[in-house]
């Protein structure tokens, strides 16, 4: 409802538009997702600009919203659950769908050293911000992200290899 990111769209001059909810909107809110969802993406189409549905993760295991029945009451049934959601979003709103959840998904099981949660078990930590920018820039780029990128937050050159690798095998995957 509030008028900012509407005013920013109308504005026009974008090509694409990210477009995420709260982190676990789409389970615990999936009518009021799914409104501004549609309604997001109307107006993005309007100015121009194709939808880019951002996909986010699950909590990291143990969390306490995996006793709430919404949850999906693990984390590969979360992350499944958003995906659907936003997937749900892209088939409606037209757009491509970043699957940031499933990245993080692959990313453990590939690399499960590397923390992608940050202290609170919701939030990205560098590593995780790193592997979900990589994420978005294959999808508004249509290509792998850059080798190079990981020195500004800290990832080290094979912790990055191996998350880029993730990201460009869901990047080739969507094609």
């Amino acid at each position: 409802e509030e008028p900012g990111a509407q005013a920013r769209l109308a504005a026009g001059g974008w090509d694409a538009v990210v477009l995420q909810g709260q982190s676990v909107e789409p389970l615990w809110q999936p009518m009021v997702f799914g409104a501004y969802a549609d309604r997001f993406a109307a107006l993005a189409r309007r100015v121009g600009a194709r939808p880019v549905w951002f996909a986010t993760w699950a909590r990291r295991a143990g969390d306490s919203v995996y006793t709430q029945g919404w949850s999906g009451g693990t984390p590969a049934a979360m992350t499944r659950a958003l995906e659907g959601g936003y997937a749900g979003a892209a088939e409606r709103g037209g757009g491509a769908l970043a699957r940031g959840g499933e990245a993080w998904r692959r990313a453990g099981e590939a690399r499960p050293t590397v923390a992608l949660h940050s202290a609170d078990g919701s939030h990205p930590s560098e590593a995780g911000t790193y592997l979900t920018a990589c994420v978005l820039y294959g999808v508004i780029a249509g290509a792998e992200a850059p080798e190079g990128t990981e020195g500004a937050l800290g990832v080290s050159a094979e912790d990055a290899r191996a998350l880029r690798a993730v990201a460009e095998e869901l990047r080739r995957e969507a094609r």
